[in-house]
């Protein structure tokens, strides 16, 4: 592992990770910055102050996936410290709610930056990675694409639609080198985790989010750094021969009858 150079030019491959203030995305950037990887780091906020300094070699990038420049700015932001090379893809929210009341909007909302954001920033990666040594891209799901849960058809939908996108990604970009994976995290701690625990017991959050870690078979929440040190393996060298696989980080949740 440790720092890539882009093979033609010898300047650093960047690794670009959005949702990156929190989180998920937030351990990512740790991880691979810990490694002296030169990161973009994307959120609509600035990342603050976090459990580990991210170091020199962290750059932020303050955009809206939303917003339909966003990808070109993103892109620039990274050709201007280096080689786009690795996108890790961690931006995600939901609407959690029965089907009923489940809006347009809400749908919309949900597909716009779970899904739509992930192909939109793709498109402008993939022309950019062509000359990098190896350039990766991994989405991050959810178990939710596999099994889920009442009230959760638009969040389950688009990490479904993230899912299929993976594999198909991966058939399209072989050839051309690069590798598409997608990692799908069970009930990790995080900030995410504990606003759908605020949804689901608003009056005794710490009693739902230890009910769920007592109903996970290891016993516990996963970390957010148990699923970026996969993230990371998977955007090394050693990870070469992976591409269209949807690694599952659920403590064995998936597994339980």
């Amino acid at each position: 592992m440790g720092r890539e150079l882009n093979r033609t030019q010898g300047i650093p491959e960047v690794c670009v990770v959005t949702g990156a203030a929190s989180g998920i995305g937030r351990a990512c950037v740790e991880q691979l910055a810990f490694e002296a990887r030169t990161v973009l780091a994307v959120d609509v906020v600035p990342m603050g102050q976090g459990s580990r300094p991210p170091g020199p070699n962290v750059h932020e990038c303050i955009a809206d996936l939303l917003d339909p420049a966003s990808p070109g700015v993103i892109v620039a932001a990274a050709k201007a410290i280096g080689c786009p090379s690795i996108l890790v893809h961690c931006a995600g929210i939901t609407r959690h709610n029965d089907i009923e009341k489940l809006t347009n909007s809400d749908w919309e909302d949900v597909f716009r930056v779970n899904l739509f954001s992930a192909a939109g920033l793709i498109r402008a990666y993939v022309p950019e990675a062509s000359g990098a040594r190896n350039p990766s891209i991994t989405l991050i799901g959810s178990v939710h694409a596999k099994a889920s849960s009442g009230g959760a058809a638009a969040y389950a939908a688009s990490k479904g639609a993230l899912a299929a996108m993976t594999r198909s990604l991966a058939v399209e970009l072989g050839g051309r080198g690069i590798r598409v994976n997608s990692v799908h995290p069970g009930a990790i701690d995080t900030p995410f985790l504990r606003s759908s625990a605020r949804i689901a017991r608003p009056n005794d959050v710490e009693g739902q989010v230890r009910d769920w870690a007592e109903a996970q078979p290891l016993g516990r929440l996963g970390t957010a750094d148990d699923v970026a040190k996969v993230v990371r393996f998977l955007v090394s060298s050693e990870a070469s021969f992976m591409t269209g696989a949807e690694v599952v980080v659920d403590g064995g949740l998936l597994a339980t009858l």
